[in-house]
């Protein structure tokens, strides 16, 4: 306000300083570099920064005219290199030209951390495990604290299967600002080391996503048999469908309502508990199921989905707020050859606005989605309880059904995901789960085409017994 006082004084230069000193104390104020842009319309450093606040609040499009219009100022400007190949990284998925944005971007300033990871996370991406591994060692040489190098290494090592040395290195996600931000907890109590812990009380808390939730809290048995009091703390979403579960004591919606640090002797995440339990690939708790649905919702279910035929549920989207949302999730009409096999009822468990491209379905198809009538993932489990198979995108949905022992086919894109390691049909985690992969990044049509193929075998067999 005082620089728009001082701009209808006429005084430009004053007024300048104050939009300057504006996006200082708050950098995503857009208007205050609208105004200092229209001042000094050569200011490579403010259209980046302005960039950055358009990119934050997700106008992608201005955000990449001001990082091109940073650059044509400043030629030679790394960090507007950088930002511009994560963005189309980001937005439209054109790796190659991410690429070349990060290589001249190192060329300019050969220290430039950065652009050296996004370069190796590219080449996970594209299962260059080994080329990714290189990159992020050549970052921790130049910087051994850099705790996105890493990070983004302990990810190579577990796709590998390097577990060993992978949960070492995944302990650095802790320090991540992006754990920072999502974590409401700043704990003065002990971090549970793995040892006995008998009279004591453990806060187990949920991380990341809640197919990561599903996957790990199968260690809680574990955890319980050593020693005292096993709290765990979970997303209302999956509250329910952990009440009584073995190895815990308690279960409490996030974020707990008690003062952490008074309520209980120690704490650990869930994640960091194959690393404590130094787990390998020969030994993964794969004891299934481990979970199950409630016996009411499951009879409920049973009443409501009483059609004789061989009953398969299928989900073809995420939430949408994972980063690689725009690679894991399909469309419905992506799934019409599955929804075409000849003896098959298909029932939608999706969730969110995908759930309206039903609509989108050929005209008189026998297809009922019952995401509305699915509250949390208790009901799921009911439903799931009920069904001969699922076939589902890479979402929380096949955690929850390999958790429960169910046949279920997890449909893959061309991202390696260290979870399901490379190139394999099978995994560790879930016995009676198979994976499905694109052979090339987008391509939901040869999937859906081998999936059918193996339905239409799964539904004769399933007939013939």
């Amino acid at each position: 306000n005082l620089g728009i006082v001082q701009d209808a004084q006429g005084d430009k230069e004053s007024a300048a300083l104050s939009y300057v000193q504006a996006v200082q104390i708050d950098p995503h104020y857009i208007e205050a570099y609208n105004r200092l842009l229209h001042h000094c319309p050569d200011y490579a450093e403010a259209y980046l920064k302005r960039g950055i606040a358009f990119q934050v609040k997700g106008r992608l499009r201005e955000a990449m005219t001001d990082f091109r219009k940073a650059i044509q100022i400043q030629p030679d400007y790394a960090e507007a290199y950088n930002n511009l190949g994560s963005l189309i990284e980001q937005s439209n998925g054109n790796l190659q030209e991410a690429v070349d944005l990060y290589h001249q971007a190192i060329l300019i300033q050969n220290d430039f951390i950065e652009p050296r990871i996004n370069l190796g996370v590219i080449d996970l991406y594209q299962g260059r495990v080994d080329d990714a591994e290189r990159c992020f060692r050549q970052v921790m040489e130049m910087n051994p604290e850099n705790v996105d190098g890493h990070f983004s290494l302990s990810l190579a090592m577990l796709l590998k299967g390097d577990f060993e040395n992978g949960w070492k290195e995944y302990e650095w996600r802790l320090k991540r600002d992006r754990w920072k931000n999502s974590c409401p907890y700043r704990f003065t109590i002990p971090r549970w080391d793995g040892m006995p812990f008998h009279g004591k009380r453990l806060f187990v808390y949920g991380e990341q996503g809640l197919g990561d939730v599903l996957q790990f809290s199968r260690y809680l048995p574990m955890v319980k048999a050593l020693g005292g009091t096993v709290v765990f703390e979970t997303s209302k979403l999956l509250f329910h469908i952990f009440q009584g579960f073995p190895g815990t004591d308690e279960v409490v919606e996030r974020p707990c309502s008690s003062d952490v640090n008074k309520e209980f002797s120690v704490h650990i995440p869930l994640l960091s508990l194959p690393g404590i339990f130094k787990t390998t690939l020969s030994t993964i708790p794969a004891d299934i199921p481990y979970l199950k649905a409630d016996l009411q919702k499951a009879n409920d279910w049973k009443q409501k989905l009483c059609d004789k035929e061989m009953k398969i549920g299928i989900v073809w989207a995420g939430n949408p707020d994972n980063k690689d949302d725009q690679y894991r999730s399909c469309r419905l009409t992506d799934f019409l050859p599955l929804l075409q096999i000849p003896g098959v009822r298909c029932y939608g468990l999706q969730k969110g606005e995908p759930s309206k491209e039903v609509m989108q379905l050929p005209h008189g198809m026998d297809f009922i989605n019952l995401g509305e009538e699915l509250v949390d993932f208790s009901d799921t489990a009911g439903v799931i309880d009920n069904l001969d198979l699922i076939i589902s995108v890479d979402t929380a949905v096949v955690h929850l059904a390999g958790a429960m022992g169910k046949p279920v086919w997890n449909l893959r894109p061309a991202i390696p995901y260290w979870v399901w390691m490379m190139d394999r049909e099978d995994t560790p985690w879930y016995p009676t789960m198979r994976i499905f992969r694109q052979k090339e990044l987008g391509n939901w049509h040869d999937v859906m085409k081998k999936a059918a193929r193996e339905a239409a075998l799964f539904v004769g067999k399933h007939h013939a017994d």
